[in-house]
Parts: C-alpha cells; sequence; structure tokens
C-alpha cells in the first residue's frame, strides 16, 4: 500500500507540474505540493518498512516452541556489519551465520537484528553462538542466551563457509505465533513482479490523467505547438488561436456577438454580449485552455449595432496583414506587437448616427520601436488596408 501512495504522490507531483507548465496562471498548483509531500513521505515509509521486514523478531512463544522441538543449533559469526539505520539509539546489524543443527547438513543465513552497543563485543566474526532455528526447513533463526561452549557442544563441528554453500536469505516478512508470515498486501518478491509494475504504472497513469484532465484543452493545445511551430504555447494572435477562444465563448454564452476582440501573444480579451439580444457585455480571457468571465465590461454599449459576429471576420486575413506589414525594416512584427477587432465609426456627418461605432468592423494594429511608430487599419472582413503608413 506505500508502493501505491508513493506512485499515487508521483502522479500529483508530474500531473501538477505538468499542469502548471502548459495550463493556465496558478493550475497544477494544488496538486503538485501535495504531491511531493506524499511521495516524499511514501519513499521515506517504503525504505522503512524494507528495513524493518528483515529485522527477525520472533515472537517469544515461537522460540520456545522450536526449543521444544529440539530445533536448538550451534552457529559461527562469519560477518558483522552495522545497517546505517539506528532503531531508539541502538544499531541494526546484519549478522552472516554457518548453521549446524544437530541432525541436518550445514547452511548460511543471514540474521538482521537490532543488537544493543553493549553486546556487539559478543557477537564479532569467528565467535560462536548457541541460535534456535524457528521454523522447520527454513533459514530463519534467533540467537539465543546460552554457553556455545557448553560440554553438549564440544563435539559439534561448524563446516567452512565454503561448505556450507550459498547463503539462504529468510523469506520477507515477520514471523507470527503460529509460523506464518506477515505478507504485505502487495508481493515483493520476484514472483508476481510483473503484474506489480504494471499496477503501479497504472496508478500513476490514472492519477496524472485526473489532475490534467481539467487542463486537457491546455495539453493539447501545447502538443499541437510542439508538433507543428516547436515551442511549448500556441501563439494566441495566430488565427487558429483566435477561433479557439472565440469557440470557447460561443460554448459558455451560445453566441458570437461581441464588441471588441483583441489578441496579445499569450492570450486573447473579448468584449462579448451578456446574452444573445441585449446590450450588457462582459469582459472574458482565454489562456491556454482556460476561458474566465472577467466581469461587466468597463464601458458597456449603447446600441445593439455595436456589436459584431465574431464568426464573420476573416481572422486569416487579418494575420496576414499584421505579418506582411511587420516584416523587416525598424518597425517590425515581435512580442509586443498586439491586435484587435471593433467596429468603426461612423462618419456620415449631420446623420444621428455621426461617430458612433456602428460602421463595418475593422481591425487595427501598430508597431513601435521606441523612437517611431507606424499604426494601421484593416478591414476585418477581408484584410485589406484602410489606413497606415
Amino acid at each position: 500500500m506505500i508502493r501505491a501512495l508513493f506512485f499515487v504522490g508521483l502522479g500529483l507531483l508530474v500531473g501538477g507540474i505538468t499542469a502548471t507548465v502548459v495550463g493556465p496562471p496558478g493550475a497544477g498548483v494544488g496538486a503538485w505540493g501535495p504531491g511531493l509531500g506524499l511521495a516524499i513521505t511514501a519513499a521515506v515509509l517504503w525504505g522503512i518498512s524494507g528495513t524493518m521486514r528483515t529485522i527477525q523478531a520472533p515472537p517469544t512463544a515461537l522460540v520456545r516452541k522450536a526449543q521444544d522441538e529440539g530445533r536448538v543449533s550451534l552457529a559461527r559469526i562469519d560477518a558483522l556489519r552495522q545497517t546505517g539505520t539506528q532503531i531508539n539509539d541502538q544499531p541494526l546489524c546484519e549478522l552472516e551465520l554457518t548453521v549446524q543443527p544437530a541432525h541436518e547438513a550445514a547452511y548460511r543465513t543471514i540474521l538482521r537484528s537490532v543488537i544493543p552497543v553493549s553486546q556487539l563485543p559478543g557477537v564479532q566474526p569467528g565467535m560462536r553462538r548457541v541460535v534456535v532455528q524457528l521454523l522447520p526447513g527454513e533459514p530463519d533463526v534467533a540467537l539465543l542466551d546460552a554457553d556455545a561452549h557448553a560440554e553438549i557442544w564440544s563435539r559439534t563441528s561448524i563446516p567452512s563457509m565454503a561448505q556450507a554453500g550459498d547463503i539462504q536469505r529468510p523469506a520477507p516478512g515477520g514471523l507470527r505465533e503460529d509460523g506464518t508470515r506477515r505478507k504485505p498486501l502487495l508481493g515483493i518478491g520476484p514472483k508476481g513482479r510483473g503484474w506489480r509494475a504494471i499496477l503501479f504504472a497504472l496508478i500513476f497513469t490514472l492519477t496524472v490523467t485526473a489532475v490534467l484532465y481539467p487542463y486537457r484543452a491546455a495539453l493539447s493545445q501545447s502538443v499541437y505547438a510542439l508538433q507543428e511551430h516547436g515551442q511549448l504555447h500556441l501563439d494566441m494572435r495566430e488565427p487558429y488561436s483566435v477561433e479557439l477562444a472565440l469557440q470557447a465563448l460561443e460554448r459558455e454564452v451560445g453566441h458570437d456577438r461581441v464588441l471588441n476582440v483583441r489578441a496579445y501573444p499569450e492570450f486573447v480579451t473579448i468584449e462579448a454580449a451578456v446574452d444573445a439580444t441585449g446590450l450588457r457585455a462582459d469582459d472574458w480571457i482565454y489562456r491556454r485552455g482556460e476561458l474566465r468571465n472577467e466581469g461587466p465590461a468597463t464601458i458597456q454599449p449603447e446600441d445593439e449595432r455595436e456589436f459584431y459576429r465574431a464568426s464573420k471576420i476573416n481572422w486569416n486575413a487579418i494575420w496576414q496583414a499584421v505579418r506582411s506589414a511587420g516584416q523587416g525594416g525598424d518597425l517590425h512584427l515581435d512580442e509586443q506587437t498586439s491586435y484587435y477587432v471593433e467596429r468603426g465609426r461612423n462618419n456620415e456627418i449631420g446623420g444621428d448616427d455621426y461617430g458612433k461605432t456602428i460602421a463595418d468592423p475593422q481591425a487595427h494594429f501598430s508597431f513601435d520601436n521606441g523612437y517611431e511608430s507606424a499604426n494601421y487599419t484593416l478591414d476585418a472582413a477581408s484584410g485589406t488596408v484602410l489606413e497606415g503608413p
């Protein structure tokens, strides 16, 4: 279970970082922070559990039963290693033992145990100790506080390590009083390793997917931008990007009546009618797949004719005109360049509509290098330059 939590935390971390990189401001922050904490905590517990799992601390009843059944043996300590882990300020040690049972062949095994510092002199390599074989036919042993030089052991000879063969490691999992082992919910041995890898990969993938699902539009846009332009994010001034913003708006409000559309390198702002017939307008911003309502527009329209249909605008022609005008010279297209589309002013002098922004939609953009500037006005339906240098 700890391993599963680790991959959940890792999925939150990876998904959150990915969302932060490709999504709108603030995306993924609520995922990668907890994910990092969970992954670190689970990794630490995973390591601790791996250490504790191999510590032999058999129940007293199991040791007594093994003694009663005559599974007491003489063992030689071949090696003593401190693992670097301390439990209650006492070292966790690993002993390599060669065990000589009374009526069976000798074998080599490993005993991991917390040994108080004061007892370390009694477990030095070459020393003999009395041990008890906890389970018949298994390499698990426990040290006994008995005299290894008593008369009963005088005729017991322990073979060399080479003669005893390879080390037989105890199976993972602590022993219960009845001799059965405590096992984790998910196995840890070679058996089933492939299935566990698939399970952990699935947990990781599902977690990443859950984090990124709200930002799937931003993710798909980043994939498109990388494939088409070799950059992580879309240039929101391009026709494809503007149309994504307008499509998102139409899904949200159910129409495409707008007052103004402004395209910047990183986002698009839209002043759009609240409904399909009224005069009230809201400000919207579209950035990295997210459409957000910014509240009522600062200047509300006075005439419904100020609105225009965004779907009637030739965004391709406008962008081509911007790029064409911004090529070469001291005044050129750069990351500061933006453009906007709104209705032009009525210039028919003498009429009631003089000065109102009800004429055909026009696109406006400019270039500025700090010393000079150039302003352009286009017919938004065709991209034709109406005013310019």
